[in-house]
């Protein structure tokens, strides 16, 4: 019993060692995706918050069109949210990946 211990013990080392690489990437790969998917976030806010104003402008204004404003205002949402969702899937997903390595 006493072997069998110090035997997993010894292979739970060797995998520490060699999942070590796969974490620092792991982390680096982490620390990317904030960083772009922030840009972007910014990027299609931008984008987003246009189509927003622009369709509730054409709501009020001389002829009012009330499909290309509801157009406007639903792709300005779809433009900001869609972005922000993939860059939090997808640091949750990096998140879940090292914590499982972790526990090994």
């Amino acid at each position: 019993m006493t072997v069998m211990r110090l035997v997993w013990k010894m292979v739970r080392l060797l995998l520490k060692v060699v999942f070590l690489p796969v974490q620092a990437s792991l982390t680096v790969i982490f620390l990317a995706l904030g960083f772009f998917s922030g840009i972007v976030n910014i990027v299609c806010g931008a984008i987003g918050l246009i189509c927003i104003v622009g369709g509730v402008a054409q709501m009020f204004g001389s002829s009012p069109s009330w499909s290309f404003a509801l157009e406007g205002i639903i792709g300005g949402l779809l433009i900001f949210s869609i972005p922000c969702a993939i860059g939090i899937w997808g640091k949750q997903w990096i998140c879940m990946l090292k914590v499982m390595i972790n526990r090994i």
